[in-house]
């Protein structure tokens, strides 16, 4: 009889101390779980703004490439905008400079005979540039 009371208490003692290990791995799962649910809930966040964000890079591509079709080039290959001259002003451009910056901007615009490169002075300000091939009549 002592031997089976013996017996028991072990047992009971083995399936407290399996249980507490249980337990133990239980709140460790929960509290990955719980990361892994913030850390999933932070990603939608960061991948809606993403596509936000690609969706007003796509509308701005989608414009520019509008606007380069309305200009027409004086050739058809290829330029190369990174190789090109780019000197940085040493200062802000006077309101004379600006001026005629502009009007050549639009006269060119409206797509007058006089191509005298009128978009190298207005450029000249302008941030990082790309490269396009502009074909007439596509």
């Amino acid at each position: 009889m002592e031997m089976g009371i013996h017996e028991l208490e072990g047992k009971a003692s083995r399936f407290v101390r399996d249980f507490r290990e249980a337990d133990s791995r239980l709140k460790i799962i929960l509290h990955n779980n719980m990361n892994l649910t913030k850390e999933r809930d932070s990603l939608t966040t960061t991948v809606t703004d993403l596509n936000s964000e690609m969706a007003k890079l796509e509308t701005f591509k989608r414009k520019l490439i509008q606007s380069f079709s309305f200009i027409s080039f004086s050739h058809t290959e290829p330029v190369d905008i990174r190789t090109s001259d780019q000197s940085v002003p040493d200062s802000y451009p006077d309101k004379d400079s600006i001026s005629r910056s502009v009007h050549c901007f639009q006269h060119s615009y409206s797509k007058s005979s006089d191509l005298t490169h009128p978009l190298d002075q207005a450029s000249k300000y302008t941030g990082p540039r790309f490269s396009f091939l502009f074909l007439p009549g596509l």
